[in-house]
């Protein structure tokens, strides 16, 4: 009878710890990524790529610059504030876009 109990409430733990967990990891709704922009000084560049609208200038400093083929001109770059990950070197060793896909691969 307690064996019973006890399976129960590991039962209930690890459904509550599965079930609330994504919840709270949904990203919100509300704001759009690139409400937020920020700037900084670049530093080096260490990659750089293309797809059909923008080069991409990875950065020592300042995330993913982009740049606007057509109105040549820089967009919002992507940032922190976009939810990019940095490492501690802040560095983007390589690049990669899928063009039929609308991807950009980064690797650290």
């Amino acid at each position: 009878m307690a064996e019973e109990i006890k399976n129960k409430l590991i039962q209930l733990f690890l459904f509550i710890a599965f079930s609330v967990n994504p919840l709270i990891a949904q990203p919100d709704n509300r704001f759009d990524p690139f409400d937020w922009e920020m700037y900084s000084q670049p530093g080096r560049i260490n990659s750089i790529s293309e797809d059909n609208t923008y080069f991409y200038f990875g950065t020592e400093n300042a995330g993913i610059l982009r740049f606007n083929k057509f109105s040549e001109q820089f967009d919002i770059p992507i940032t922190r504030a976009q939810g990019l990950i940095q490492s501690q070197s802040n560095m983007f060793t390589l690049m990669n876009t899928q063009e039929f896909c609308g991807l950009l691969g980064i690797s650290l």
